[in-house]
């Protein structure tokens, strides 16, 4: 797996991404930079029924000779993890930020939920829109096609006339070749 460190709220937080491109999170930097025990954080994972079953743990060389090992979840399971905390555990200087996330997550939650049956309201509007558009487009296309067929015969009938009434009173040969050109 390939291992990257990101900056966030003033701690590095460990990823790795694995061959699929699925993304991991290390958790025990995280634990502590909210302030909580990082082995109870491990037991309490690798005891939760869901997230149990998710988590792995991944060896990353930190000298020479060293390996540590860091328990990782999905990244599509850290929000619901972070979610959980009970913020009364977290130290007080993470407390703001923690409340600030779990807020977000509600908010997060209700628009996904919420917001995608106003995006679908949405969407319906356009497509009833947009039908109406083709609606109008495609009798606009039908006039069209009728006139075309009105003026068909009355043009053909006017040019029979004009070249009619060429040959009998012979115009001058410049008029004629202007007449014919306009063909």
């Amino acid at each position: 797996m390939k291992q990257n460190i990101i900056k966030f709220a003033h701690s590095d937080l460990v990823t790795f991404t694995n061959e699929d491109d699925r993304i991991f999170v290390a958790i025990k930097p995280i634990a502590e930079a909210i302030g909580l025990n990082a082995e109870s954080v491990v037991r309490g994972i690798k005891k939760h029924e869901i997230l149990g079953a998710e988590h792995t743990v991944q060896s990353v060389q930190v000298g020479e000779n060293q390996k540590r090992e860091h328990l990782i979840l999905p990244i599509e399971y850290l929000n619901g993890w972070l979610f959980s905390i009970e913020i009364g555990k977290v130290k007080p200087e993470a407390r703001k930020n923690l409340i600030l996330y779990q807020r977000e997550c509600y908010r997060v939650l209700f628009d996904f939920y919420f917001g995608a049956e106003r995006r679908r309201r949405e969407q319906f509007k356009e497509i009833i829109s947009l039908k109406q558009e083709l609606k109008t487009i495609d009798s606009t296309i039908s006039h069209l096609t009728l006139r075309k067929k009105e003026i068909k015969p009355m043009l053909d009938e006017l040019e029979t006339e004009v070249y009619t009434s060429m040959r009998l009173f012979e115009l001058p040969a410049v008029e004629n070749k202007v007449l014919m050109l306009e063909k």
